[in-house]
């Protein structure tokens, strides 16, 4: 019995996994902003669209949550509504808390060599788990879509300030000081 070699390369499995979640960035982006400031959240959906999912959250210990949805609502964007960003786009069966994320992005500003694994492993050491690759797979992914969440925050407020033009800088900045 002849065993399958994957011919995809990991370069070609993110690039699968990024152009899954362009459609869903300014949706989630929208959510996000809704959250954060718990303003316009949708109070109610339709319970028979409702699922549960294993979550990761290092404040509450939370393992798991049940969500309702509309019947045009995604799976992640409800999530994001509900204070999480699921690991996949579609049918996510694992979701990491918005504040869990926030807490590492700020222990990443302090401590800019912090790594992803140890963050894991020291989520799984909270939740007295022991340590997989999967779990340090699945907060990379949620991370690498909070970053992209908050680079779409971060250039819808640049354009409402009126800081997005091509020359910005060079008209704004302080010739003194070169800043």
């Amino acid at each position: 019995r002849r065993k399958y070699k994957d011919g995809r390369t990991w370069k070609h499995r993110i690039q699968t996994l990024n152009a899954a979640w362009v459609p869903l960035i300014e949706e989630m982006s929208e959510a996000y902003i809704k959250w954060k400031y718990s303003f316009g959240l949708p109070q109610t959906f339709d319970e028979s669209y409702s699922f549960s999912i294993s979550v990761v959250d290092a404040l509450t210990l939370v393992t798991e949550v049940t969500r309702s949805r509309g019947s045009d609502t995604r799976a992640a964007i409800a999530l994001v509504y509900a204070g999480y960003i699921s690991t996949s786009p579609e049918k996510p069966s694992l979701a990491v808390s918005l504040k869990t994320l926030e807490l590492y992005y700020t222990l990443c500003l302090f401590k800019p060599s912090l790594s992803i694994e140890a963050f894991a492993k020291t989520i799984c050491h909270l939740y007295s788990v022991p340590y997989r690759r999967g779990y340090r797979t699945g907060l990379s992914n949620a991370f690498d879509i909070y970053l992209a969440i908050r680079r779409k925050v971060n250039a819808q407020v640049a354009k409402e300030l009126g800081h997005d033009s091509t020359n910005y800088r060079v008209l704004n900045s302080c010739p003194a000081c070169c800043y």
